[in-house]
């Protein structure tokens, strides 16, 4: 499997506060083949390989190159899941103010959409909510990512996270799916973070979820918290299941 991609957008700052140009990259050679893997959250390991990023070159205002998907257990979250996926350089360097200059890189690999740090900077859509639901719902998701409940959601997604790691598990091919399952969870904790808008169905399941896992561990403080929360928002709503 093999796909044209975006590696990075030019002169647009990133959430991170941080932008590329083409002069980025001007002491870097990118005539050349760079391995991947999913994640940046861990140091970079060649057997933990699930793509090669070549023919890396300039278009207009954004670096391109070519993602060949290697044939693989671990490979398969992607090339299964290639929407939910973008893929970001790996790299050493320094800034000068908010311009990132590259020394180093040391791979392109697969990150979560909604983990990227350009994420949402290229849609073009009005974010205002349009009515009453999308206000409430945007109102509950703030209120649980407040101060005082934004410790039970970091918990939950830490969790969400470890478990999405292959590292996690001593059978990693056997896993798959137990992985996949933590990532849409995460990947809804990320919403809640970071989107403007989302669905109320979205927020019912990650509530509901989180309430599962806080009473398997028996922190039933955070389980009533929650449960008073998703039955207000229920209610505001005129939620059905």
């Amino acid at each position: 499997m093999e796909i044209t991609v975006e590696l990075l957008k030019f002169n647009i700052k990133n959430l991170n506060n941080r932008k590329y140009t083409q002069s980025s990259f001007e002491n870097v050679d990118l005539d050349q083949e760079f391995y991947g893997q999913i994640g940046q959250d861990r140091v970079f390991c060649l057997s933990n390989s699930t793509h090669i990023v070549k023919n890396i070159r300039v278009v207009n205002d954004s670096l391109m190159g070519d993602v060949e998907i290697i044939d693989n257990s671990l490979s398969k979250l992607i090339s299964e899941n290639i929407n939910e996926y973008v893929f970001r350089p790996r790299i050493l360097g320094y800034l000068e103010e908010d311009v990132v200059k590259v020394r180093q890189i040391i791979s392109f690999d697969a990150v979560p959409r909604m983990e990227d740090s350009w994420f949402g900077l290229d849609e073009k859509v009005d974010h205002e909510p349009h009515n009453s639901i999308s206000l409430i719902t945007n109102n509950f998701k703030d209120f649980l990512k407040s101060e005082d409940n934004l410790e039970i959601l970091s918990d939950f997604m830490n969790y969400n996270l470890t478990r999405m790691n292959p590292d996690f598990y001593s059978d990693t091919e056997n896993n798959i799916e137990i992985m996949m399952s933590h990532k849409e969870v995460y990947d809804n904790c990320m919403m809640v973070m970071v989107s403007n808008t989302i669905e109320p169905s979205t927020l019912v399941n990650l509530v509901n979820d989180m309430i599962s896992h806080y009473e398997e561990i028996e922190e039933y403080e955070s389980c009533l918290v929650l449960s008073n929360y998703i039955k207000d928002f229920k209610k505001e709503v005129d939620y059905n299941e």
